[in-house]
């Protein structure tokens, strides 16, 4: 019996032992290093507080959330990478100089990429998102003058608008739908300025390459949006522009004409200087067969806002107290009727404005042929 003990006391040894070898060996396991190509921190450096970006190396995203009482048009940020040997690039490839920072970005834009190249080589390219967070009231606009039935503004002219808007960020874009083709245009009014008030004030720019047309019209601004009445857009001819009386030019010479705010060129098929008998004085000799004929300037080219013609010959010398008279046009809009000495267009038949139109005429004192 003693023996068997014996027997098993030796075995229970060797298993102890065993057990603490295999208990105690190492095995060796190859680490994979990660690659140092990550984005630690993006903060707006031009804001009135600090804005950072919540970053995601799952996605690989930043998303910066901006408040809708904040007045900025760019983003001027800085980046912080978690490895200061890897490279900061822009989404074309060219290093961005991490003490200079990248180019600004306008608030509101579609995402941005950027890339982080370790010094292996390795890259990760990252998407900066924004976000607005809204002010929690409804947005609610109306435009300034409006009446009974529907607003009418001129292409090239201005639209003035009033109501909640809580920031005077010009963060905002107007969607307009034409009624009759359902064709959506996002880049026909333009925020020039908003005043803060009791209600506050935005004023607008209408773009001289709007369409004519009756519009359903959306604002969207900081993160909220508003339908407003539709606005009904039109074409108004330029009215009262006048040159300098230092100005002067000679035959062959180069004039460009811009329309007054409001105003457009429609096509033009002709263009000419009328010299109305005992409205203007003419230089000494000028042939009576001038008067109130129209003297033809050749169209060089023309677009919505700017007719570019050569001036014609015709006597040299200063054209003095020139009289214009104007009045009221169908549209409400003030347009001269006569000038001493005016520049007219004939449009073509399509455009419904007919010929005979003063665009321009010269300065009360005097006008100079060279």
């Amino acid at each position: 019996m003693s023996k068997l003990f014996k027997h098993i006391n030796l075995l229970a040894l060797v298993i102890l032992v065993a057990g603490v070898q295999a208990c105690t060996k190492t095995e060796q396991v190859d680490y994979e290093k990660q690659p140092a190509n990550k984005i630690a921190a993006y903060r707006v450096t031009n804001a009135q507080q600090e804005l950072l970006g919540a970053i995601d190396h799952t996605n690989n995203l930043i998303t910066l959330y901006i408040p809708y009482y904040t007045t900025l048009d760019y983003l001027v940020a800085a980046f912080t990478l978690e490895d200061m040997s890897s490279t900061l690039l822009d989404a074309t490839g060219n290093e961005i100089d991490m003490d200079a920072g990248p180019a600004p970005v306008a608030v509101g834009a579609d995402p941005v990429k950027y890339i982080v190249r370790s010094k292996e080589g390795v890259e990760r390219t990252y998407s900066l998102v924004q976000k607005i967070l809204p002010h929690p009231d409804a947005l609610v606009m109306s435009y300034t003058g409006a009446t009974t039935g529907v607003f009418s503004r001129p292409a090239n002219g201005v639209l003035n608008l009033t109501g909640n808007l809580e920031s005077i960020s010009s963060n905002g874009k107007f969607y307009l739908t034409n009624k009759a083709t359902g064709e959506v245009n996002s880049d026909w009014i333009t925020i020039t300025s908003i005043k803060q008030g009791a209600q506050y004030a935005m004023a607008t720019k209408i773009s001289q390459n709007a369409i004519a047309g009756e519009y359903d019209v959306k604002l969207v601004h900081q993160g909220r949006s508003s339908n407003l009445a539709p606005l009904k857009l039109t074409y108004q001819r330029p009215l009262l522009n006048a040159l300098l009386s230092s100005a002067s030019y000679a035959p062959g010479d180069t004039i460009e004409f811009g329309p007054n705010i409001g105003g457009v060129f429609l096509p033009v098929k002709k263009a000419y200087i009328k010299v109305i008998r005992g409205k203007i004085t003419p230089p000494a000799g000028f042939p009576s067969e001038l008067y109130d004929t129209p003297i033809e300037m050749k169209i060089v080219s023309q677009r919505r806002n700017e007719l570019k013609v050569i001036f014609p010959q015709m006597p040299a010398g200063q054209y003095t107290m020139n009289v214009n008279t104007s009045a009221p046009n169908s549209e409400g809009y003030t347009q001269y009727t006569a000038a001493g000495f005016g520049f007219y267009a004939d449009y073509e038949d399509a455009t419904g404005w007919g010929d005979g139109n003063i665009f321009c005429t010269v300065s009360l004192i005097r006008f100079t042929v060279k």
